[in-house]
């Protein structure tokens, strides 16, 4: 390839041939805007068809490839739901099955009757039938190894495939700075070959081999990034408080605080007391449990800086959260401090006058100034980037705020250690006293009716029932095969609770519709909450002691322990029912056992981590959390390789334009951290 045919890897994907502006628009969803995301965008799963499976050898549950011949191809569109099936039978010597795919008519025009074809995808009960069904394979002609794509709408697998193959062959090309040195002791591919591996992989090996150097290059970015932001806060001033002037009025408010903060509620405050002491500005994550106490730690690290003289932000990542903030910590501090609350939909107080400003993501919008500013606290992987961070900085240019982030992810050290690489770690692992223990139960569905009479019992003592979902309702879940919020609300009312208030939350409501009705479960008159993920974080109703977790096979344990984290916030009793339609799996089955099993969020992760890899454990897809996909973090051999070449690259990035100009770039979208 000649010098004049390289193009620039910075180009928006509609540059690459026959994708276009309309097409760009469908990548932006997977968060791929340049032709460099596509480049570096991992695979979902990679399919070997070398060896494929017999029929008669698929389990409920499977995902494995099948080579088989098509025939008896229909389509035909449900009434309710205006939902086109198309369905075709699959056959090989051994059996047959039905493949069933959801809203791709085109697909009766793309298989010949009688040819065979390589399928690949999970084998599930047939909602409309109950027969074992093939559900949306992946389908090839030719044998090979083929990467699969997370996708989205009008966006396949197979076209994003297309797309890296025109981007390649249209001469976009990715620049290389692991010295030939390194790259030759760590047995590693050149990025350019390393690329064409990943997507076009001729052996298995070759796929993995470079699927290892593209997460090397990925987490290279990440650690420099870090090892950045260190240097730069070491560079930082930040206004220096003397705490002793004020340990008389802390011990004050500790001692009229209606509970009593535990040993690692003290320690943690006592680091960052000891933090704001410093010249530099402080970079601290605090660490705890669903339960544990955070909320207090943090309001202890605002008071010396109010009483300072500066202000305090809190930023909430959902405004049902930067409510409850508001309501909980101003009865907290009482009237001498002036606490606002600032959201999108709700601004109320003057944050000018305010000593302490809660809100969500609205309080880092441009325009949004804030004079004084001292503390910054970052509540639940609230994610925004340092241009961002700039619209709070004070208007004091020589000194930048203390950043506090708060998170009830408990993720393990070695993983801490990359994601929050430039950050002091503080960790709370006990609960407050007098909290016991949730009795947690997986039921079955012939138990579902006397679960209802139990948690009406509790409702009848004035006490309230979180029920969550995984759906929002059938429009958002085509496939039909998990419980909708919106469906389930409805069935919920023809059972022996239905006589009860009952209010609905999930995302797609407007925020006064979300606000309105988690003010009604938490501080008025409903008392059951049915509910998506939403209420995941940080949500804190002391009278709700009950939660049913509908379809609990379809989260992590990291993510089923913070819903179960909503309950048990009182000295009452609290319940967990866990309903799954997947219990004959027996991964599922002895997944939520160990959830039933262990109430240590911190155990708990190490489990995901073991059984479902560093996605579960965060709770999150390939999108990423604070702009790290959990696929990096699979192979800890990967991570000390990377911190080693990291640690090395760290003294000559500079050198390196384009080296530098990544790590940076990487700094507009990283977490708080």
């Amino acid at each position: 390839m000649s010098k004049k045919s390289i193009r620039d890897i910075t180009d928006s994907v509609s540059e690459i041939p026959f994708v276009g502006k309309s097409r760009a628009k469908a990548f932006e969803h997977l968060g791929i805007m340049t032709v460099e995301d596509l480049l570096f965008n991992l695979p979902r799963q990679v399919v070997d068809f070398s060896c494929p499976v017999k029929i008669k050898d698929l389990k409920l549950g499977d995902k494995k490839p099948i080579l088989c011949r098509v025939s008896q191809i229909k389509q035909n569109r449900t009434f309710r739901k205006k939902m086109s099936i198309t369905r075709s039978l699959l056959s090989d010597n051994s059996g047959s099955i039905e493949a069933v795919w959801f809203n791709q008519p085109y697909l009766t025009g793309a298989f010949k009757t009688g040819n065979e074809y390589l399928f690949f995808g999970e084998v599930r009960p047939d909602k409309y039938t109950g027969r074992m069904v093939c559900l949306n394979p992946q389908f090839y002609k030719d044998a090979g190894v083929y990467p699969i794509y997370a996708q989205t709408e009008n966006l396949t697998s197979r076209q994003i495939s297309q797309a890296l193959r025109n981007a390649i062959d249209a001469g976009y090309v990715a620049s290389e700075y692991l010295p030939s040195d390194v790259l030759k002791k760590n047995n590693l591919p050149d990025i350019q070959t390393a690329i064409f591996d990943l997507h076009f992989p001729k052996k298995i090996d070759r796929y993995k081999k470079a699927k290892s150097r593209i997460i090397l290059n990925k987490l290279i970015e990440l650690i420099l990034a870090n090892l950045l932001i260190k240097k730069e806060n070491e560079k930082s001033s930040a206004k220096k408080i003397n705490v002793s002037e004020f340990r008389d009025s802390l011990d004050r408010f500790v001692e009229k605080l209606p509970f009593e903060l535990t040993a690692d509620q003290l320690k943690a405050s006592s680091e960052i007391l000891s933090d704001l002491q410093k010249a530099r500005p402080m970079n601290r994550i605090v660490q705890g449990d669903v339960g544990s106490g955070k909320t207090i730690v943090g309001v202890i690290a605002s008071l010396p800086i109010i009483w300072s003289g500066q202000k305090a932000v809190w930023l909430s990542p959902t405004q049902v959260l930067a409510n409850q903030h508001y309501k909980n910590i101003k009865k907290l501090v009482g009237k001498k401090i002036k606490v606002s609350l600032f959201t999108g939909a709700s601004k109320k107080g003057d944050i000018g006058k305010s000593d302490l400003i809660i809100g969500t993501h609205a309080l880092i919008q441009k325009g949004v100034k804030i004079d004084s500013l001292g503390l910054v606290i970052v509540d639940e992987q609230h994610r925004f980037g340092v241009k961002q961070r700039e619209n709070l900085k004070s208007k004091n240019k020589k000194e930048i705020p203390h950043f506090l982030s708060l998170t009830a992810t408990p993720i393990p050290r070695t993983l801490s250690h990359i994601i929050f690489g430039n950050c002091d770690i503080s960790i709370i692992y006990s609960k407050p006293v007098g909290r016991k223990k949730i009795k947690t139960f997986i039921i079955p569905e012939s138990k579902r009716d006397s679960s209802y009479r139990f948690i009406d019992k509790l409702i009848e003592a004035g006490q309230k029932a979180f029920i969550i979902c995984p759906a929002i309702g059938a429009e958002f879940d085509p496939e039909g095969d998990k419980k909708a919020v919106v469906q389930e609300a409805e069935r919920v009312k023809a059972t022996v609770i239905g006589k009860r208030n009952i209010r609905i939350l999930h995302g797609k409501m407007k925020p006064k519709e979300k606000e309105e009705s988690f003010r009604q479960f938490a501080f008025g008159k409903a008392q059951v909450l049915v509910s998506t993920s939403v209420v995941e974080v940080g949500v804190d109703v002391p009278e709700a002691t009950a939660m049913i977790v509908e379809d609990a096979h379809n989260f992590g344990l990291a993510q089923l322990h913070q819903f179960r984290g909503r309950i048990g916030r009182s000295d009452l009793q609290s319940y967990c029912f866990c309903f799954s339609r997947n219990l004959d799996n027996s991964v599922s089955r002895e997944r939520l056992k160990v959830f039933v099993q262990n109430d240590n969020g911190f155990k708990l992760a190490q489990h995901d981590l073991k059984l479902r890899g560093p996605g579960a454990l965060l709770g999150l897809n390939q999108s990423g959390f604070s702009g790290i996909n959990p696929i990096w973090l699979e192979d800890t051999s990967l991570l000390l390789r990377a911190k080693k070449i990291a640690d090395l690259l760290m003294p000559i990035m500079k050198s390196d334009k384009y080296l530098y100009n990544k790590v940076k770039s990487k700094l507009k979208t990283r977490h708080l951290e």
